[in-house]
């Protein structure tokens, strides 16, 4: 079997899982026996595309599971994260968020009729008001 043919198998069981009941908790115990059962007949690619279903739709528990007996899957991941948590710092440090910057004609040394007219349009919604 290839690997795409497990991960679709496994895919058609949360999807079953998912049309009997709405608890996702439903869902990733059955994904968990799955698991189980390719470790037990020693189906590593099945075992391998669980995983990764796992980690796509947020089932944490069977991933750790997963990681349990596979210490440098588990090495993998950790590094993974940890490469991913500092990119995203970084990302955020450079490209984060910036209050903006007030236009050159409403600072103190703008031109004086833009000035006028922002004091004018400040003035009519008070009158308004």
């Amino acid at each position: 079997m290839s690997y795409r043919d497990a991960f679709n198998r496994a895919e058609r069981m949360v999807e079953a899982a998912s049309a009997s009941s709405k608890d996702s908790g439903t869902r990733e115990r059955a994904l968990k026996r799955l698991l189980e059962r390719a470790e037990r007949s020693g189906d590593n690619q099945q075992a391998d595309a669980i995983y990764h279903l796992a980690r796509e739709r947020g089932y944490w528990g069977v991933a750790d599971t997963y990681l349990q007996s596979r210490p440098k899957a588990k090495e993998r991941w950790e590094s993974y994260a940890a490469a991913r948590q500092e990119a995203e710092s970084l990302e955020n440090r450079l490209f984060g968020w910036t209050p903006p910057r007030r236009p050159h004609e409403l600072s103190s040394g703008g031109d004086a009729k833009v000035s006028e007219a922002a004091k004018g349009i400040s003035d009519m919604f008070s009158e308004a008001g």
